[in-house]
């Protein structure tokens, strides 16, 4: 556990380790900036090209190392190796997870939806087999959880679904997803799904000072996939606006509560597996952003592979 107040050699080890994180990311990323030795103060994004999809990856491996929990923040704030090392130093140690191991929770399933073809079906799937089995427990700032149900998220992903439809959304046309980590992600996800559509989820903003460079970096993708319509947070509306006068395609923003249609369903569209169901896109900070189309059929191969090696189900003890 670090001091409150860490001494000159404490500072300059936990900062040393930092930079060696830091390197490995940088030569694995194989960028331009692989071949150079980094330095305290270089820039995290300009110099080092770790944009914002690397960055997720980055504070993962350093939380991992030095055993603490850095806040949501950090991942916009820092802007330097240095400024990771503070925040380190700043940290609260990680608690371990706590998870039930005397039985399944309370409406848990035993077996799986093996045949199902589409993320919609998997999703339809649990929602009637144990509609109030928990599928996610999100972590929220303050480091508390909260649950979310199969049956609420169907619910609420259908209630999505028909305000898009209402739209004017047809089949195969793509939504930005602009939101953070929250259950209105899940919702909104699920709920373009519902509604025939493909999700394209992009990082939302996070630093004012940097405005420009996010708008200009978010505008690439959104033309690329032609993105119809964009769901965001009551927050990013005026960004999302600024977005939507420079993007052709751009018809519609929204939040999700003012798109959602409590208690009103969706038809379940007639999705293969061949079909899309997510495009992925890299953060653009050392190029255009370029995007990847993954179907169905790719992420529920994904899925069950991990939890093939995994051996992860209802009862399973960490």
């Amino acid at each position: 556990m670090l001091l409150a107040k860490p001494t000159d050699a404490e500072r300059e080890a936990v900062e040393r380790q930092v930079l060696e994180i830091v390197g490995t990311l940088v030569v694995e990323l194989g960028g331009p900036a692989a071949g150079r030795t980094v330095s305290p103060d270089d820039s995290l994004d300009r110099e080092l090209g770790i944009g914002s999809l690397e960055r997720v990856e980055l504070l993962l491996r350093v939380e991992q190392v030095f055993g603490v929990r850095l806040l949501d923040a950090v991942m916009a704030d820092a802007q330097t190796p240095r400024d990771l090392a503070t925040a380190v130093l700043a940290a609260e140690p990680s608690r371990p997870e706590v998870m039930a191991t005397a039985g399944p929770e309370p409406g848990a399933a035993g077996p799986v939806p093996t045949l199902a073809r589409t993320l919609i079906e998997a999703l339809a799937w649990h929602a009637g087999a144990s509609p109030d089995r928990v599928h996610i427990h999100l972590r929220t700032e303050d480091g508390q959880e909260l649950p979310i149900t199969y049956g609420a998220l169907q619910a609420r992903a259908g209630a999505v679904a028909a305000g898009l439809l209402a739209r004017g959304l047809t089949p195969g046309q793509s939504v930005a997803l602009m939101l953070r980590t929250e259950p209105a992600f899940f919702d909104a996800f699920f709920g373009v799904l519902l509604a025939g559509g493909v999700p394209v989820p992009v990082y939302p903003p996070y630093r004012r000072d940097r405005i420009e460079e996010y708008a200009r970096r978010q505008i690439a993708i959104l033309d690329n996939a032609e993105a119809r319509a964009l769901i965001t947070f009551p927050e990013a509306l005026r960004v999302a606006g600024l977005l939507r006068s420079e993007v052709r395609s751009l018809e519609n923003v929204f939040t999700a509560a003012a798109l959602a249609r409590p208690g009103a369903t969706a038809s379940v569209p007639a999705e293969r597996a061949a079909d899309a169901a997510l495009i992925q896109y890299t953060s653009g900070s050392t190029g255009a952003p370029k995007g990847v189309l993954l179907t169905h059929a790719n992420i529920l191969a994904n899925i069950r592979a991990i939890g093939q090696a995994w051996i992860s189900g209802p009862t399973t003890s960490p």
